[in-house]
């Protein structure tokens, strides 16, 4: 499994689901936890603190806060390990 591709799911589904949106915006934890269309979402508990953290008012604001949480992390880990960066990225075009 690609690193990060669970945050990939989740911002993919805010952008596609008005009902996932908007319970990914109001109660995070709960849409995280509940999942999208029967298929829950495996994130790490790093990845679930950062987004139950956030508050964000549209999907833009969360894809930007996403990217750049990753890209920090990525960042990180590659002073620690040789994680390529290549090997993560948001999929995405709004």
């Amino acid at each position: 499994m690609k690193p990060y591709s669970e945050l990939e799911r989740v911002v993919a589904a805010a952008a596609i689901s008005d009902t996932f949106r908007e319970q990914l915006l109001m109660d995070p934890r709960r849409a995280l936890e509940t999942g999208y269309l029967g298929e829950p979402f495996t994130l790490t508990e790093e990845e679930m603190a950062f987004l139950t953290g956030l508050r964000v008012r549209n999907v833009q604001e969360l894809a930007q806060h996403v990217s750049r949480w990753v890209e920090s992390q990525v960042n990180h880990r590659n002073t620690q390990t040789s994680v390529p960066q290549w090997a993560w990225g948001l999929q995405l075009a709004y």
